[in-house]
């Protein structure tokens, strides 16, 4: 809408001389309204405009400027690009309404790698998972924050998590070290040298019978305590699945001792009047005193 200039011109009649004497009085220079939207925004600063106009909780902002004026409206605000991203003016001499502004969320990257195929990253928008690579990359919005914590059975990260604030930049190489997870079997034979058989590097009870080994997360197998001149009870533990420490997995183990016995056999060969002897060894074994077979 324009606006114009209101002049009163004043006549004055100088009788003695007979001059005539005019003068202009003029009022305050007129005003034009530049106006306008920002897809609902608010708190966007349009910088240029006069007085530090800022739009309101719908986006909406107004100002008004001088006739003739001439200037650069530029919205800003953080973690947000704007199209256009300025309006010029020049030489202003009617108001400029409608005057609207599309924004957008600047999105930043996360990324990085574990070495590890299969790792959900708990805490990042979506939950992403490393590839086959075992790298991961995600988008966030400008000012994204969030406590990052990766995961996979059998697993162990350093660090275990990252904090974020107020991400500002894309950031790469957010790597982690990935380490298999281990467990502890452990108990007592008894007796010193007893072979625990099936655990790995052929762990050997020690003097006073005990026996510690590692496994990995998610062993399986049988464990036979063997030593010569001994059983033990029970003959084996059998595990499957590992996913936490075993203490206390003892065996009692009992003394043996084999005898060998000669039987002789005496008999006479039929037909030749003769007689023959032969023998056969049985093994007796004692235990505690008593023959068990």
């Amino acid at each position: 809408m324009k606006s114009f200039k209101r002049v009163t011109l004043c006549v004055i009649m100088s009788f003695a001389s007979g001059t005539l004497i005019t003068s202009l009085a003029q009022t305050n220079p007129p005003t034009f309204t530049i106006s306008g939207k920002i897809d609902g925004l608010g708190g966007v600063e349009m910088r240029g405009l006069p007085g530090n106009v800022v739009t309101d909780e719908n986006g909406s902002y107004s100002a008004s400027v001088e006739f003739g004026w001439s200037g650069t409206v530029r919205p800003v605000k953080s973690g947000y690009t704007f199209d256009p991203a300025s309006i010029s003016y020049t030489n202003l001499t009617e108001a400029e309404l409608t005057q609207d502004f599309k924004a957008e969320r600047i999105t930043l990257t996360i990324s990085g790698s574990l070495g590890l195929e299969g790792v959900v990253m708990n805490g990042l928008p979506g939950n992403p998972v490393t590839d086959s690579n075992g790298r991961y990359s995600v988008q966030v919005p400008f000012g994204w924050a969030g406590t990052v914590k990766p995961f996979k059975d059998g697993y162990a990260f350093e660090p275990p998590v990252r904090i974020y604030s107020a991400v500002s930049s894309n950031l790469t190489n957010q790597d982690y070290a990935a380490r298999v997870l281990s467990f502890i079997i452990s108990g007592n034979t008894g007796v010193p040298g007893v072979q625990m058989r099936g655990l790995p590097d052929n762990a050997v009870s020690g003097p006073d019978g005990s026996y510690s080994a590692t496994v990995k997360y998610g062993w399986s197998g049988k464990i036979f305590p063997i030593r010569k001149g001994y059983e033990f009870s029970p003959p084996f533990k059998e595990y499957t699945a590992v996913n936490s420490n075993y203490t206390n997995q003892d065996y009692k183990a009992t003394y043996i001792q084999i005898v060998q016995v000669f039987i002789l056999q005496r008999f006479l060969m039929a037909g030749q009047g003769k007689s023959s002897r032969s023998g056969r060894v049985i093994h007796l074994v004692l235990q505690q005193g008593n023959i068990l077979q």
